[in-house]
């Protein structure tokens, strides 16, 4: 068990303000006012907030946290208010600082300003945690606050702190100055020592010794009195020490499930106005459970089981995340045994996939899932194929943009271009070529003409173009946006447009988007996490789609509420 001892440091009070404390029942508080307060309204206002904290019923973080939110508003404290709180619940400490309100933690060697400001933050107590509950009133009157605070803390009891800061602040100005230092130590429970119990058995076999010797008859007897005797007082202090252990145990887990209750519904609440905030409360909630699996033995892995579980529902809630299996849609190979697209490109309903391997375009209606097949010397070559009023237009790194018939013919549409560098992607629209260029930092656009297409242009109007280095994919639905492996840029008309997504993951890896006129949202392919991220068309983040066909994936397209996977000679299906 843990006991608590603190001292409190008060310095002059002001005539227009007021610096005051509570510290009773495991609830602690500083309050500090410039000039709002006078001394009258800043004792009334602390017993009002004491008096209603014990009524209050507060059993989480959350309650502590909207406990001070609504005081603050129901006494109109002034703007100049600083607070600093904690309240320990089980082995649960919760901390609240408010305007100027700061919270200190030494624990070991490690000292530092954990909270302050309008923050709130809870985590476990340990044994000889020390800390300091003040405003920037007193943490001002040092040169460097947590180097010289350390100092005076370290190897002390909260009596010595404050006798050692009187004779320091009070040689000086300490008008205004309120800190409450808590350290918590080690409580020694009544217990009998190992050595005391071998004593009393000692004292006990020579009275029983005594006894027998006095009878011989009765020395059997009192010999197998005397072996249960030492039994069950061997058992009795293997069990105790069994349950005091199995007790401990039982707490920790149950104020880690407090804890992560805590920290999920919080995560719950804040998540549609702050997605970054919500994400560092569901890792904290991951980072507690595994610190508790190394506290307790494997006989509770099931418990720790259930905890992550709780955690991985909540992450999925508060993320929308769904898993989903994906449903075979078409295979080439029913047509082509041989069939391994690399890529696929979606014009309406009708889909190409590129078979350099086989030399080969397939053209596939998805709602008939009918199919024509071109193949043409060429295509072998081809990087990309799309689709120009459903016929198949390909582009070859050494070949540039070349049309082919299901007869075989081939006819070139543009020839290479030396400016050209490195073509990432290719796409169509209104009967335009796009092609997206990341070393030359362009997107080339290529309109149709009498003789067949213009010249080059670039897409972007003057001092719009941007750093592509890192683009892999671009996508169009009048707007142009192009995929990189953590963002995406929105462009239209040449212009930069609004696009800004808070992703529900830091390590995300993009490798391929998409979007469309007939789609009303924007689709983000991750490998690596086997997710496909769903967006507004203004980067607004919507909900995730998880399945394990994603890591795999060649290509992804989306037509009629579905995700079509490509893989190799297969399509997969996913509904939304």
């Amino acid at each position: 068990m843990k006991e608590s001892k603190l001292a409190i440091y008060l310095g002059e009070q002001r005539e227009t303000g007021f610096a005051g404390f509570v510290a009773e029942s495991n609830f602690y508080c500083v309050l500090e006012s410039e000039n709002g307060l006078s001394p009258i309204q800043g004792r009334e206002i602390l017993k009002k907030i004491k008096d209603s904290f014990f009524i209050a019923n507060i059993s989480n973080g959350h309650d502590f946290d909207s406990f001070f939110s609504t005081k603050l508003k129901e006494h109109n404290l002034p703007t100049d208010i600083s607070l600093a709180a904690g309240f320990l619940k089980g082995e649960v400490f919760y901390l609240k600082t408010i305007g100027n309100g700061e919270i200190f933690l030494l624990r070991g060697k490690q000292f530092a300003r954990i909270i302050s400001g309008e923050n709130f933050a809870s985590g476990f107590v340990e044994e000889n945690d020390f800390y300091i509950f003040t405003s920037s009133v007193f943490s001002s009157k040092f040169a460097e606050p947590e180097q010289d605070l350390k100092k005076i803390l370290f190897h002390k009891h909260p009596e010595e702190v404050v006798d050692e800061l009187a004779l320091e602040l009070k040689s000086s100005e300490d008008t205004g100055v309120v800190a409450l230092f808590l350290k918590f130590e080690h409580r020694l429970e009544e217990k009998i020592l190992p050595g005391n119990r071998r004593s009393s058995l000692e004292e006990m076999y020579r009275t029983l010794r005594l006894f027998s010797v006095r009878s011989d008859r009765k020395r059997t007897f009192t010999f197998v009195i005397l072996v249960i005797i030492f039994l069950i007082l061997v058992w009795s202090v293997v069990m105790g020490n069994s349950r005091r252990i199995e007790s401990q145990t039982a707490k920790k887990i149950e104020s880690t499930k407090v804890l992560i209750e805590q920290k999920l519904a919080q995560a719950e609440e804040v998540a549609f106005l702050n997605l970054p905030r919500a994400l560092v409360l569901i890792s904290e909630s991951k980072r507690e459970v595994e610190t508790l699996k190394k506290q307790v033995p494997s006989s509770k892995n099931s418990q720790i089981q259930n905890l992550e579980d709780y955690i991985k529902q909540k992450e999925n809630n508060i993320m929308k995340k769904e898993e989903k299996v994906a449903e075979e849609f078409y295979d080439l190979a029913v047509d082509n045994k041989n069939a391994d697209a690399v890529n696929v490109f979606l014009d309406e309903d009708t889909t190409a996939f590129l078979d350099t391997k086989n030399a080969t375009v397939y053209i596939l209606s998805l709602p008939k899932k009918s199919l024509d097949i071109y193949r043409a010397s060429g295509i072998q070559s081809a990087a990309y194929v799309v689709l120009d009023k459903g016929k198949p237009i390909l582009f070859g790194k050494n070949t540039g943009f070349f049309k082919v018939t299901q007869e075989g013919s081939v006819k070139k549409i543009i020839e290479k271009d030396k400016e050209w560098g490195d073509i990432n992607n290719v796409a169509t629209y209104n009967g335009n070529i796009y092609a997206l260029n990341s070393g030359k930092d362009e997107i080339y656009k290529y309109i149709p003409s009498e003789s067949g297409y213009s010249a080059k242009t670039s897409y972007f109007k003057t001092g719009q173009a941007v750093n592509l280095d890192g683009a892999n994919s671009f996508s169009i639905d009048s707007s142009i946006y192009i995929g990189f492996k953590n963002y995406i840029l929105k462009y239209t008309g040449g212009l930069q447009d609004g696009f800004k997504t808070s992703f529900p993951n830091e390590n995300i890896s993009i490798v391929k988007i998409f979007t469309s006129k007939d789609v009303e949202k924007v689709f983000a392919l991750d490998r690596e996490n086997s997710a496909v991220y769903i967006l507004e068309k203004n980067g607004t983040y919507e909900r995730q789609i998880n399945s394990s066909i994603f890591k795999s994936a060649r290509d992804m397209i989306v037509f009629d509420n579905a995700i079509f996977i490509l893989l190799g000679a297969k399509l997969f299906k996913i509904p939304l």
